[in-house]
């Protein structure tokens, strides 16, 4: 894959090839076949390193690495330990995903690259955009088999909060389909209403005849959805287990979302893909009735997201890939 400016670490092969850039430690490319065997990138990109650079607000975050905080921090301020800390406002008076310089916006350093896994890390000082304490994270992306692994690992030398995320954007028919046309399943019994500036009121309601009801599979249609669902629990020995299934019956791509996190934030809002982006809730540092997020000096924030890819098993193509 060919960017201009950008300097592109490849990982993978075969049915699935994963393009990451150090700007953001951004995925600019997951290449996969459709039921035909045409092996195409399937999440929204720019074309130059520039564009990424220069994003005029709002941002779009295309397949960035989120933090300190994904999602929205009310009024650009919370409290911790008794004292308040005033955060980058960005998205009106409130955060949104780290403020106005966040890690979609930084430059992070090559730790390690073999053919199937990149390492980056990055450094954010004590203060970046009003967050206390100096946080170092490292993000892997790996991919195996048919399965993308994104790790996140952070520590703090001082308390402070943390909610990590990737905010790819996924279309599965390059220019012949939109997220209205995907057929959508998450594994959630409840989500968390917002105000109209998309702020959470601090509790929890069942989908049950709502439009945020996708227990059983349906397309997501014209609704605009910047909603945050509460995972059931449960999963395997690391707390992963099924988030959602996003599917297009054009090209019969899949793509299975696992995930140990409390939270999947849906944004269809944009009309060429739609982000999967597990996290924990938005404003939890605000809410104390929400999983907290708090880090502290000594601990390790780790999460782990799988992305798998795989095409209906009745529209399987005979044949090699062709790109």
């Amino acid at each position: 894959m060919h960017l201009l400016g950008m300097k592109i670490h490849t990982i993978g092969g075969d049915s699935l090839i994963v393009d990451v850039i150090e700007f953001g430690a951004t995925i600019v490319g997951i290449r996969t076949p459709d039921k035909t065997g045409l092996i195409e990138n399937v999440v929204l990109h720019y074309d130059s390193l520039a564009s990424y650079e220069q994003q005029p607000a709002p941002r779009a975050y295309y397949g960035a690495t989120i933090g300190r905080y994904a999602n929205r921090i009310a009024n650009a301020r919370f409290v911790l330990n008794g004292r308040e800390y005033r955060l980058s406002a960005n998205d009106g008076p409130h955060t949104l995903h780290g403020g106005a310089r966040g890690f979609d916006a930084a430059v992070w350093r090559l730790v390690e690259k073999d053919p199937n896994r990149v390492i980056l890390a990055h450094d954010s000082p004590d203060g970046d955009q009003g967050f206390p304490g100096k946080l170092s994270v490292t993000v892997t992306f790996a991919v195996e088999l048919d399965t993308l692994r994104i790790e996140y690992r952070a520590h703090s030398d001082a308390d402070t909060v943390v909610n990590l995320t990737n905010h790819t954007y996924f279309a599965l028919d390059p220019g012949r389909s939109t997220p209205a046309d995907y057929e959508l399943t998450i594994a959630a019994d409840a989500y968390t209403p917002v105000s109209a500036d998309l702020i959470p009121a601090g509790k929890t309601s069942g989908v049950e005849g709502t439009r945020f009801d996708f227990r059983t599979p349906r397309t997501i249609g014209a609704e605009l959805y910047d909603t945050n669902w509460v995972l059931r629990a449960g999963g395997d020995a690391h707390g992963l287990r099924r988030a959602a299934t996003l599917r297009s019956p054009v090209s019969g791509r899949r793509v299975d979302v696992h995930t140990a996190q409390p939270g999947l934030q849906v944004y269809s809002g944009n009309p060429g893909g739609v982000a999967l982006e597990t996290q924990h809730f938005p404003d939890s540092p605000n809410h104390p009735n929400f999983p907290s997020t708090v880090l502290r000096p000594g601990d390790v924030f780790r999460s782990t997201t799988h992305y798998r890819f795989s095409l209906d098993a009745d529209e399987r193509a005979k044949g090699l890939p062709r790109r």
